[in-house]
């Protein structure tokens, strides 16, 4: 088998050995690895954790901030006495203890998200190139078995040719021939046409992929039995965690809407002259708003958002254990019609075999023998088809399992 390259100087195709949960003819730990470090979405969920950290940083710190005050006046006494009288001061408003907690709950939230958020992005572009590989290979089989059919029939034509001279075959037989000659051109220019389009997904999607053919690989065998496989790709979830992440943030402001209920004092420390100096004095103010109802209806109504985001958890949890073991079931099936349609196109390919020695040895009609080309080229379609499905069924689990190209590592 050859070996495809993904980045210059680095090997696509596995070596003898291939790694836990990998095939020859998918893409190496390294390659696939550079190229993820290269993807725009993966930069721009790293970007996006640089703008989590700040979040957090600016829910850790107080809102509030220093206020200094200064004022100035004259004052006018009777008697015709005139002084000069001002008053400096600095006021802070002070954030009480319970609402710093529940900031820093929700500045851990935001991180959260944005850590499954990055990891997300790596595990959604693994994916995206998994299954644009698995298509491109699907393509190039395609194309490989449509070009061996021509050269079949070519062979047939051949021999349609030197029975019409030997006067064994009718004219009618040749153009019949000749006619499913065309056809099976038409069927290679066609799979040509969806190979190219395959390999520009892949090549545009993924810059620095070198085009060279390589058969489509075996589907693995799950590494996992059903129930560690399911509890693995759920443990990995990337979307859980976000979901997680989010209940967090819910918990962290509903706990802060209740700390509202409770304003936030203002104190001040100020010095004043007045009577042009006669008198100086300094003090404390301590000003405190008078909570109204509305702090209260939205503590309740920060609290119920939380029991939404509580039950919104447990569905995603619920739906991604349904859909877990669906792509288990599925991967299963998929590799036992897989391992039937092989086998169904290997009789019929020796079936046609036969079929073309016996129409040369003048022992079956033409009819028969485009016949058995015709069930050979569909079984074999099919069975490249339940391959890729197979292939790409057994793919997704172990990309949503982070079993492959060390996803476990982020």
């Amino acid at each position: 088998m050859k070996r495809a390259y993904l980045i210059t100087a680095l090997l696509l195709v596995c070596a003898a050995a291939p790694v836990y949960g990998q095939s020859a003819g998918m893409p190496d730990t390294a390659a696939v690895r550079d190229l993820l470090s290269k993807d725009p979405a993966v930069a721009a969920a790293t970007a996006n954790l640089r703008v989590a950290r700040n979040a957090a940083g600016i829910l850790e710190d107080s809102p509030y901030e220093w206020t200094p005050s200064v004022s100035a006046q004259r004052r006018n006494a009777e008697g015709g006495e005139r002084f000069n009288e001002w008053n400096v001061g600095v006021d802070r408003t002070i954030r009480l203890p319970g609402k710093a907690a529940a900031d820093s709950d929700m500045a851990g939230g935001v991180l959260a998200e944005a850590r499954a958020s990055y990891r997300a992005a790596i595990h959604n572009s693994a994916s995206e190139l998994a299954t644009l590989w698995i298509d491109w290979l699907h393509a190039e089989a395609a194309r490989k078995l449509a070009q061996d059919n021509l050269q079949a029939v070519e062979r047939g034509v051949q021999a349609v040719e030197k029975r019409v001279k030997a006067g064994d075959a009718s004219r009618l037989d040749l153009g019949l021939a000749q006619a499913e000659l065309a056809d099976q051109n038409r069927q290679r220019l066609q799979a040509a046409t969806l190979s190219d389009i395959a390999w520009s997904r892949l090549s545009l999607r993924f810059p620095g992929v070198l085009r060279e053919a390589i058969e489509l690989p075996q589907p693995l065998e799950l590494p996992l039995d059903d129930g560690e496989l399911r509890r693995r790709v759920i443990d990995y979830s990337e979307e859980l965690d976000m979901t997680r992440a989010q209940l967090v943030q819910s918990q962290a402001a509903a706990a802060r809407a209740r700390a509202e209920r409770f304003p936030d004092p203002t104190v001040g420390l100020f010095r004043a002259s007045e009577r042009g100096g006669a008198e100086r004095y300094w003090g404390v103010r301590v000003s405190i708003p008078i909570p109204g109802g509305a702090r209260f209806k939205r503590a309740d109504q920060a609290a119920a958002s939380a029991d939404v985001s509580y039950q919104g958890l447990e569905l995603k949890r619920r739906q991604l254990d349904a859909n877990v073991a669906s792509d288990i079931a599925a991967a299963r099936g998929a590799m036992l019609t897989a391992d039937v349609a092989r086998q169904n196109a290997e009789m019929l390919a020796k079936n046609a075999a036969l079929m073309q020695r016996a129409y040369t040895l003048g022992e079956v009609d033409l009819q028969g023998l485009l016949m058995a080309r015709r069930q050979d080229l569909t079984a074999a379609s099919s069975a490249l088809a339940a391959r890729t499905d197979a292939l790409k069924a057994s793919y997704k689990l172990l990309v949503d399992g982070h079993l492959i190209w060390d996803l476990e590592r982020d």
